[in-house]
């Protein structure tokens, strides 16, 4: 065998995609959201916001939107965040609190799941 041949990996035959299906399952579990979020909202507040920093509103809230829907709390106390995992399990309303452009805002699921509103904090 040459030397050439010895350094090269063995091949194990496999389909094609074979894995593929197992990672394609795990990529949607972790993207799964944990609650339905209803009608997605946001406040003048936010758009106001979004304006002042040249932001398309979609754009700018869909990161938030998506941490949210995922369980990233953001800047929660442990109270807030032991009260979302409740919510979670008995149907309360959901909270998040992040930070757009040094500005808190608020991600707020309401109990009944028909809609998710996107607030500055001294708005709510």
């Amino acid at each position: 065998m040459s030397d050439e041949k010895k350094n090269q990996p063995e091949s194990t035959p496999s389909k094609p995609g074979a894995g593929t299906e197992s990672i394609r399952k795990q990529v949607a579990r972790a993207m799964a959201p944990l609650f339905p979020m209803g009608q997605i909202v946001a406040t003048r507040g936010f758009l106001a916001l979004c304006e002042e920093h040249q932001a398309n509103m979609r754009e700018a809230g869909i990161e938030f939107l998506l941490d949210h829907s995922l369980g990233k709390w953001g800047e929660l106390c442990d109270d807030d965040i032991y009260a979302n995992q409740e919510a979670l399990r008995n149907g309360g309303r959901v909270l998040s609190k992040y930070r757009f452009h040094g500005t808190p805002l608020y991600v707020i699921t309401e109990a009944d799941r028909t809609a998710t509103t996107i607030l500055l904090c001294d708005e709510y």
